[in-house]
């Protein structure tokens, strides 16, 4: 953990110290670096007949430059986050988590790193969140299952809320494919005392504005056991003008009697339903095979009420198999405020 902070602390004065040279340059500098994003849930579960209420909030705020740099943007990225509140998927005993803001109590660093970009390339380095890069689908974003996020038969992938550190890069190899790759270095170690470093890799060989396929392959080498492998492929896109669709497929190589070892998710969004700009309706079905079996529909809605704060009313039904077969039944009310 010590040395975990010593290296925070290191990218943070770096952070500090182009912030200010860029500040004194004034090249690109954002009018406002800082922003607030806070995240509350109100929860209403049904499980196997049981009534219960839960409610719990993540406010993260976070900091963001941009200024010139050797013909592309290098962007300081810092963000702390509390959350607090209780942990629902205690409660519904769900495989993934019913909602994707559920933790234990924490007040952490999140991302504090560095990322520079031009036209065709991305790299980033520091404290990371692999979600946001790999196996993750535009489409999906509204839906608030953990399973829409990032595929969970990813095991060991850093996931919120524990950041890795690790490096990333993407390139665009031409106007409809891209690669991409990553090294994350888990501050944790195994059972063996030894760390587990996490590589990742995907081809996107149908990248538009209209459509996107994507492949993607995974690997945890353990320096006295066994490698764990596992793939992902998905494709999503506009059907119509406001209909989106999306489909993603992901297996990983441990025994079907152990963890999670197959994830199937599909899932639809219409645009502006009553011909209001920034509404959503989105429905969903996520399958999760293994030890670990649980079936999730999910219907949302999501209502913007001015330019800060929107709105989101969510139904899901859960069937997990592996806690005495639970059936939940969660209406869940979240409202986001974002300046």
């Amino acid at each position: 953990m010590f040395k975990h902070n010593v290296i925070n602390v290191f990218i943070l004065t770096l952070i500090f110290i182009i912030s200010y040279l860029n500040l004194a340059h004034n090249a690109l500098a954002n009018s406002l670096p800082l922003n607030l994003a806070v995240t509350y849930d109100n929860s209403r579960l049904k499980v196997n007949g049981n009534s219960q209420q839960v409610s719990r909030m993540l406010a993260t705020l976070s900091y963001e430059q941009h200024f010139s740099f050797f013909g592309g943007e290098l962007s300081p990225q810092i963000s702390y986050s509390i959350f607090r509140g209780q942990n629902g998927s205690d409660l519904a005993q769900d495989v993934l988590g019913f909602s994707n803001i559920d933790a234990k109590h924490f007040s952490a660093w999140q991302e504090v790193n560095l990322h520079w970009h031009n036209e065709s390339t991305l790299i980033r380095i520091g404290q990371l969140d692999a979600n946001a890069n790999f196996a993750t689908l535009a489409h999906a974003e509204h839906f608030i299952n953990a399973s829409f996020g990032l595929t969970p038969t990813a095991l060991p992938l850093p996931t919120y809320p524990d950041m890795e550190y690790g490096l990333y890069a993407e390139h665009q190899l031409t106007s409809n494919m891209g690669v991409s790759v990553g090294y994350y270095r888990p501050d944790e170690v195994d059972d063996t005392g030894e760390q587990q470093p996490l590589w990742m890799g995907s081809l996107c060989w149908l990248c538009n504005d209209n459509i996107t396929a994507n492949v993607g392959y995974w690997r945890v080498k353990h320096k006295h056991v066994e490698s764990i492998t596992g793939a992902f492929a998905y494709l999503e896109g506009n059907i119509t003008e406001k209909l989106h669709g999306f489909s993603l497929f992901s297996i990983n190589d441990r025994p079907q009697s152990q963890e999670l070892k197959k994830h199937l998710k599909i899932g639809f969004t219409y645009d502006a339903p009553f011909g209001i700009a920034q509404q959503q309706i989105g429905i969903g079905y996520s399958r999760v095979l293994g030890i670990d079996n649980e079936t999730v529909f999910e219907l949302f809605y999501l209502l913007p009420i001015n330019d800060f704060i929107n709105l989101q009313p969510d139904l899901q039904w859960l069937d997990n198999t592996t806690n005495n077969h639970l059936n939940s039944l969660i209406a869940t009310l979240r409202m986001n405020i974002a300046w």
